[in-house]
């Protein structure tokens, strides 16, 4: 795939030079693979890659190769600390429109098990980030345009489409449950908004958002099955599973 390799690289990610870190950071997003995540996974080698997280200009390529990294690797250690820089990135006030789909990627990939899930909850509560973030969520809704027509290209149109994946992946512990049945935050109401029936009708079974809704209806089949109650729409009984939302490497 490219004339580097990873040995080669690997000095250069703590290089002095943004462009030079920033090159390599795009490199190695493209041949990490499972011969050489071992080398990237490194202590001293990851520090790197999380330090370019800090600068501005190498943050996104440094998402993209933190993506790649657990698509091999599936686990690291330095979860809990990624988790925390991507939430805080999300709730800035001064986020860039264009990286929110990469955090939210990214984000959604942490939180495949339920610890992180917890822990993710945990965090946000203290500084009441999670709150942020569904304000964000449910206030940004490009699905439906004047008149509820379903905008053609929903995938370039709605950098938040991830984030109905991490809301499924934390509606899998009961905390995460809580905090979208919330009476008071009107978080169940805006997520039942988001999948009702003038935006699901025509929407192709592979699309990106069949799969949005397809999340946001688990979610709230989760939140139903934990209260015992059994849920019909248009006299079919929807079923619960647990799957656990795990976005594609880039």
């Amino acid at each position: 795939m490219s004339e580097f390799n990873v040995t080669e690289l690997i000095p250069l990610l703590a290089s002095e030079r943004t462009d030079v870190r920033l090159q390599c950071l795009q490199i190695a997003a493209q041949i990490v693979d499972s011969t050489n995540v071992g080398d990237l996974c490194e202590e001293s080698v990851f520090a790197s890659i999380l330090s370019a997280l800090d600068v501005t200009d190498l943050r996104s390529h440094a998402v993209t190769l933190i993506i790649n990294i657990l698509a091999e690797e599936g686990e690291i250690q330095q979860t809990k600390q990624i988790m925390e820089k991507m939430i805080d990135f999300l709730t800035s006030k001064d986020c860039p429109h264009s990286s929110i789909n990469l955090y939210l990627i990214l984000l959604t990939n942490l939180t495949i098990s339920e610890e992180m899930c917890e822990y993710v909850i945990t965090y946000c509560a203290k500084s009441g980030s999670c709150q942020i973030l569904m304000d964000y969520f449910l206030a940004y809704n490009p699905q439906t345009v004047e008149g509820d027509e379903i905008l053609d290209d929903y995938s370039e149109a709605d950098v938040w489409q991830y984030f109905s994946s991490v809301l499924c992946n934390l509606c899998r512990v009961e905390s995460g449950r809580r905090l979208l049945l919330a009476v008071t935050t009107g978080n169940m109401a805006g997520c039942l908004k988001q999948v009702s029936a003038s935006v699901c009708v025509f929407v192709s079974a592979d699309s990106y958002l069949a799969v949005h809704i397809h999340h946001y209806l688990q979610c709230i089949l989760r939140i139903y099955a934990w209260l015992n109650v059994e849920v019909y729409i248009y006299d079919y009984h929807l079923n619960i599973n647990n799957d656990i939302c795990l976005a594609h490497p880039l």
